[in-house]
């Protein structure tokens, strides 16, 4: 659905590119069918599909882009759009319950998974201005680097929290996990509580 969103808004957006990362898990495979169909249409390669990419690529990526869509049913919720925060892009998700809960004011929502749906969401994306604004500065104001960016909006999925699982959660080590730690106890952003031998972390 992704896809042909992006073809029902490309004619506005002449330069712009949809870059899908991920392997094609549907049976049969799709993707790399569909991509090419709809590049066909448009007439030129405005869909480029990547199986895997590195976390410096990743980063660029993020940095560089317009606006991560990530749209999907699954209760189950991916870090894609809280990492796409941490490098000041613009998430969209689908609305439910649980990205109302993450992002607030923060995201643009679809409200269902139609194409025509979707579509509409990643063009608000793309011109409302004001609101994106509105998102940057929400997490600029707090002051968050990157790193720590990543730390604390992965704390807010995760919930009560082993640093491991924080740490793999956030893409970085446990060392530097434990060094952002430090100072995002010290502003108030976590708490932690020690079970028997084990430190569970806790985004406030």
């Amino acid at each position: 659905e992704t896809m042909l969103a992006f073809e029902r808004i490309a004619p506005e957006f002449k330069n712009l590119k949809l870059i899908a990362i991920g392997y094609d898990k549907y049976k049969p495979l799709v993707i790399e069918k569909l991509k090419n169909e709809i590049n066909g249409r448009l007439g030129q390669e405005a869909i480029i599909h990547k199986d895997y990419v590195s976390e410096k690529e990743l980063a660029e990526l993020y940095q560089n882009a317009k606006a991560v869509v990530y749209i999907s049913s699954k209760e189950a919720f991916g870090l894609p759009p809280l990492e796409a925060l941490a490098y000041g892009t613009n998430p969209v998700v689908a609305d439910s319950e649980v990205t109302q809960e993450i992002f607030g004011d923060n995201a643009f929502f679809t409200k269902d998974f139609s194409v025509e749906e979707i579509a509409s969401a990643i063009k608000d994306a793309l011109r409302n201005q004001e609101k994106r604004n509105q998102i940057l500065q929400q997490l600029h104001k707090f002051g968050f680097t990157a790193s720590q960016a990543r730390l604390y909006l992965a704390g807010l999925t995760l919930g009560k929290v082993l640093m491991k699982h924080l740490a793999k959660e956030a893409g970085v080590s446990r060392g530097t996990a434990y060094y952002i730690m430090t100072e995002l106890e010290r502003r108030g952003f976590f708490s932690h509580k020690k079970t028997g031998k084990r430190t569970y972390y806790l985004a406030v």
